[in-house]
């Protein structure tokens, strides 16, 4: 049997007094969170953005692949 995860936060419309009904994440400090109150990203999605994340990637493995090959 699985759990289901309710997000713990607190809707503003009803001044803090309801929780909020989405589907919970288990984010890494303990909490859970649904998409809308911080859960997971969802990447880029500009072409520029996906160029940009392309290209940090590439910069981080030829930084991990320098590290590696000096021990």
């Amino acid at each position: 049997m699985r759990l289901k995860l309710q997000c713990q936060s607190k809707t503003r419309q009803s001044n803090y007094t309801v929780q909020c009904r989405g589907r919970g994440i288990a984010c890494k400090n303990g909490n859970v969170r649904c998409k809308n109150h911080a859960g997971r990203s969802t990447g880029p999605r500009t072409t520029e953005g996906k160029l940009r994340s392309l290209a940090n990637l590439l910069k981080y493995n030829e930084q991990r692949i320098k590290t590696n090959s000096r021990d």
